[in-house]
């Protein structure tokens, strides 16, 4: 990231250097407890609830920053959740254990997901920098895992546990290059130009490109679970990108049924009979002035 965006450092400024270690501190966070509940939780219940972040980002600007959630977003949230049931949970085998501890862990790094949601969108209308942010993201976070890693595993395991395959290095490389370092720089871009809340529906995508994937390469089957919840993912997106509100299209739909046969009564009151010639009107005179009779 340094060498490719070097030319980005003139920018550099203390305001920048501190946003992104804030985000690598919450994207350590993030990944930790989401990786510890995948100890004790199964994969799909853990891929599940991490996207629970789609339903708590507009909540979290409501409390950090006074932006009230719109209808839309909450329910593009709902629907999505329940698209994502279909997809990792509904149809899957289950062997009936406690997963207490890593649904816990796992609903911290939702939590902590969504966090990095809303320091993006806030730290981006401020004018920082994207690609710095990103630069001391990474840095930060990959310097805290170091850390821990040291702390964690060289103890328990020794050195020979850092011995890497040498067809293991194209896939980390894969894993740095592609799932971490351009993942996050397109959503640092993308969040330029969206909120944080559609942003948080868009990323839950993953799953369903997970899901294609699986299927296509023959890991998996196409099931009914599974086309029910592309549909109701691909809903809920539309929702969000759309702004569609079907609580207020129904309540609309609702008063247009009601207020329907009303408007028929009144433009047949006000429509002239063809049998009854219409006097020219003369506007000298008031209807109050009229007589009742000449009237009727």
């Amino acid at each position: 990231m340094g060498l490719v965006f070097i030319k980005q450092f003139k920018h550099i400024d203390r305001r920048t250097v501190l946003h992104g270690a804030v985000l690598g501190v919450v994207l350590f966070c993030a990944y930790t407890t989401q990786t510890l509940g995948l100890r004790y939780t199964t994969p799909a219940r853990n891929a599940f609830i991490t996207v629970a972040y789609c339903i708590m980002t507009p909540f979290l600007c409501w409390i950090m920053y006074k932006h009230r959630p719109r209808s839309y977003d909450v329910i593009s949230g709902v629907v999505c959740m329940l698209g994502l049931a279909f997809i990792s949970l509904i149809g899957q085998g289950d062997d009936g254990g406690l997963y207490l501890l890593g649904d816990g862990l796992t609903l911290v790094a939702a939590l902590f997901f969504a966090f990095q949601l809303v320091f993006i969108e806030r730290y981006i209308a401020e004018g920082n920098n994207p690609y710095l942010l990103l630069f001391f993201e990474l840095t930060i976070g990959g310097f805290l895992f170091a850390v821990a890693t040291a702390c964690y595993e060289l103890p328990t395991l020794g050195a020979q546990a850092f011995a890497i395959p040498h067809d293991l290095w194209w896939r980390l490389l894969y894993l740095m290059l592609g799932c971490s370092m351009l993942a996050q720089l397109f959503q640092m871009l993308g969040q330029r130009f969206t909120t944080s809340s559609q942003a948080g529906i868009i990323l839950s995508f993953e799953s369903v490109f997970a899901a294609i994937t699986s299927v296509a390469l023959g890991m998996e089957s196409l099931t009914v679970y599974l086309i029910v919840g592309f549909v109701l993912v691909f809903v809920a997106g539309l929702i969000s990108q759309l702004h569609l509100d079907p609580v207020a299209i129904i309540r609309r739909l609702r008063r247009g049924t009601e207020i329907a046969p009303a408007d028929t009564q009144q433009s047949d009151a006000e429509t002239p009979d063809a049998s009854c010639p219409v006097a020219p009107e003369d506007d000298s005179a008031s209807v109050a002035d009229t007589p009742p009779d000449e009237e009727d």
